[in-house]
């Protein structure tokens, strides 16, 4: 356990490390508005990338550590094949044919089909690699599937510095694309021998299985950056290219600091609350991890008050000087989400799969919502301050909810993981 949960903590920093580096380039190396082009291919590749699976990474996972014989492993491999033949073909032709839609909606023109089409193409033949690192993962061996993907994570940074510093958004956007390529590369020996198809009706049976699992995660994942895409092209068109590129600054830097919530959730909460039979226990450990949680994501907004101009000219660039109140908005709206995080893996842990995607829907929506309604009203700030306010809101209300099931008895029902998310009315970016 121990080497586990170093190898998760050596992987999350591998990430952050990266991230802050590509960051930087990007910053430092583009103009303000490449960086919203490169930021936004980036968000595409990443949601091909799900598709091309059928979002079915989680479920698989899950598939293969179920598995209780050689047979059912290699029945599920075949679902995951089957899925991802259909899913690609699906993306590919849609790609090809909607290419300058897309480019519109992501850059504002479409002159860049051939990069649509190059990143759905490299999306796509990384789908062999994330079906090989869940496999991993399922039969035990995270350590061997995170480093197979910190593999490819360096290769694909490496590939897009290159590109970043000849200020090349599209290409080194590709080149980062382009990483997700090396874990698959082993796989390709597999390709050489027929694959053994199952009768085709446990075949549906393992897909559905596997779909049904990942249904909740996928549906989350694919509606967030499409309701950032349809988001930022109407910011875009309110504010203009530079006014973009300082917000999605500061919603990058959102990401990095709250990828370390979703790893605590996934890997310590999730596990530990759906163990707790007793809800007074429940309970205090719930107001721990939110309080520990605030305290941790305090930290940063603490050193970027206190040093937002080097901190910006490090790791950004002094273009990026207008963000700084709204990259100071978002890190409280990230104390704040550590609550919101409790109630939304609160209903996972407890097994509703479907509860845990409404809230999460819901949570998007809400922010969406109230972005546009202050854009509408003018407010260039409008998205981070929709971020901190919908997460300030839904805290009240867990926090509301947890001291009243405590204080009487009748109300500990509330308390109780489906009960609790059940009612609280939730939003989130």
């Amino acid at each position: 356990m121990t080497a586990r949960l170093g190898a998760i903590g050596v992987f999350f920093a591998l990430r952050i490390g990266c991230a802050l580096i590509l960051l930087k380039l990007a910053a430092s190396r583009l103009s303000v508005a490449g960086f919203a082009d490169f930021s936004q291919y980036l968000a595409f590749a990443s949601l091909v990338t799900l598709l091309a699976v059928g979002g079915s990474q989680n479920g698989l996972i899950r598939q293969v550590a179920a598995a209780r014989s050689r047979a059912d492993l290699e029945e599920t491999l075949a679902a995951a094949a089957a899925i991802w033949i259909a899913a690609s073909a699906i993306l590919l032709l849609f790609a090809i044919i909607a290419a300058g839609m897309i480019g519109t909606v992501l850059v504002g023109h479409g002159g860049e089909s051939a990069a649509i089409v190059a990143l759905t193409g490299a999306a796509i033949f990384a789908g062999p690699g994330q079906i090989r690192c869940s496999m991993l993962s399922g039969q035990g061996r995270m350590i061997s599937s995170l480093a197979i993907q910190s593999v490819g994570l360096l290769a694909g940074v490496a590939g897009a510095a290159v590109f970043a510093l000849r200020g090349e958004a599209a290409a080194a956007a590709l080149a980062f694309a382009g990483g997700s390529l090396v874990p698959s590369v082993p796989v390709l020996r597999l390709a050489l021998r027929p694959l053994v198809w199952p009768p085709a009706a446990v075949l549906v049976a393992q897909a559905k299985q596997l779909l049904r699992y990942s249904l909740a995660f996928g549906t989350v994942a694919a509606a967030t950056p499409l309701m950032l895409f349809a988001l930022r092209w109407q910011y875009r068109a309110d504010f203009g290219g530079d006014a973009l590129g300082r917000w999605l600054s500061a919603n990058r830097i959102s990401d990095l600091s709250t990828q370390l919530i979703g790893l605590f959730m996934l890997q310590v909460f999730v596990p530990h609350v759906a163990q707790l039979t007793d809800r007074s226990a429940r309970r205090r450990f719930t107001l721990i991890c939110g309080a520990g949680g605030m305290a941790i994501m305090a930290l940063p907004l603490i050193a970027f008050s206190v040093a937002a101009e080097p901190l910006v000219r490090l790791f950004l660039s002094p273009s990026f000087l207008p963000a700084i109140p709204a990259i100071r908005t978002y890190m409280a709206g990230d104390m704040l989400r550590v609550w919101t995080s409790i109630a939304i893996y609160t209903a996972f842990a407890a097994g509703r799969a479907e509860r845990y995607a409404a809230l999460e829907l819901a949570v998007l929506g809400s922010i969406a919502g109230l972005s546009l309604v202050l854009m509408g009203q003018g407010y260039a700030s409008a998205p981070q301050w929709a971020y901190f306010a919908t997460h300030a809101a839904f805290s009240a209300g867990v926090l509301g909810l947890v001291f009243l099931s405590w204080r009487s008895p009748a109300a500990s029902r509330i308390a109780d993981t489906a009960s609790l998310t059940s009612k609280i009315s939730a939003r989130h970016l």
